[in-house]
């Protein structure tokens, strides 16, 4: 008489077979994908983070919107007059490849707009930065197309 067959090292042969396989999969896989950081430069911008918070402050105690998205996808931006160096960067936080940074131009009041080009749909933040009375502003805005 034949005795019956012990299933349990047959499954789990095949469990730990199952496992291994599924893990070289995923390393495949892992290795396939980028694995970029949100930003170029990401660790120094960070060192200078406390700046950034001051000069968003600065932007806030001006008492007005500094940069404004319009109906039509433009942008208006109204800084102090006689400010310098205003650019608007557009950040898409998923791909750094999209981002966009204009070097804006101002009237005599501070104020200006600007058109970007077709933006891929989803999030994007946008980042106005300008310099006043030897001081750093900025101001920041998140949207989605």
């Amino acid at each position: 008489m034949n005795a019956p067959r012990n299933p349990w090292p047959w499954g789990i042969g095949l469990f730990l077979a199952a496992f291994f396989v599924s893990m070289i999969i995923f390393v495949v896989w892992s290795l396939g994908h980028r694995q970029d950081l949100v930003a170029e430069n990401y660790y120094e911008r960070d060192l200078t983070h406390q700046e950034t918070i001051d000069s968003l402050a600065r932007a806030q105690e001006l008492g007005y919107p500094t940069l404004v998205r319009l109906q039509d996808g433009s942008f208006e931006v109204r800084i102090q007059p006689g400010a310098s160096n205003p650019v608007l960067t557009l950040y898409r936080p998923s791909d750094a490849r999209l981002d966009i940074t204009n070097r804006l131009e101002v009237d005599e009041l501070g104020q200006g707009r600007w058109d970007p080009p077709r933006l891929e749909p989803g999030r994007w933040r946008a980042i106005l930065e300008w310099e006043a009375e030897g001081l750093r502003y900025r101001s920041e805005m998140d949207f989605a197309q």
